[in-house]
Parts: structure tokens; sequence; C-alpha cells
């Protein structure tokens, strides 16, 4: 690969010019690139992080005391889980009394066609 010494996009060895911007890669070929040698990483400064802070915020005191609901309360909640099956049942119950009345009524409506 060859780079553009124009815009410095990478062509095919095989091009005479720049894909991207048509400058002459002939010229290109001809120049010997320079090699450096690796240069040594400047040292970096050392920056000392301090250690964090407990969140004071969002810790809670270790000698607070955890409340425990009421029997109503526990009641209340366990109600609250069940109320989503309870409303499935219930839906249920209202599709298959739907689809009884629609059978009755297509009957009725075949025995009374039935007769003309």
């Amino acid at each position: 690969m060859t780079d553009c010494p124009v815009c410095g996009k990478n062509n095919p060895d095989n091009q005479r010019s720049c894909f991207w911007c048509g400058a002459d890669l002939t010229a290109a070929k001809a120049v010997k690139m320079e090699i450096r040698a690796p240069t040594e990483p400047k040292p970096v400064a050392k920056v000392q992080v301090p250690e964090p802070k407990a969140m004071a915020k969002f810790e809670q005191p270790r000698s607070q005391k955890i409340e425990i609901p009421s029997p109503a309360a526990e009641r209340k909640i366990q109600q609250a889980i069940r109320q989503p099956e309870q409303t499935k049942d219930y839906l249920k119950l209202a599709l298959i009394i739907a689809t009884i009345v629609v059978i009755v009524l297509a009957a009725i409506l075949f025995l009374a066609l039935g007769r003309h």
C-alpha cells in the first residue's frame, strides 16, 4: 500500500494516481521514507488519588432498626401480589362466557335460517 503525499490515504501499489484526490503517486513511490527509531516515552507524573470516602448520602447507619410489617399490612401486600393472578382468572372466565354466547347465537341463527 502506498500513502498519498497530498491526502495521506492508502492506495494499492499498482495505482499511478490517488483514488481519493487524484494526486500523482509515482513521485511518492520514488521518495524513500525516513525510518526513525522509536523514542523513549516521556515519564508521566504520578498522581496520588485519595481513597474514596464512604458515600454518606447512601449509607444507612448500622444501628437503624428494620420495621417488620404488621399482619394486616402483610395481608395487603400478599393481596397486591395475587391481584394480577385473579385478574387473569376473570379474563379467562369472560372469554369462556363470550365464546358460549357466540356459539348459542350462531346456533339460533342457523336454526332460524334453516326454516326458510
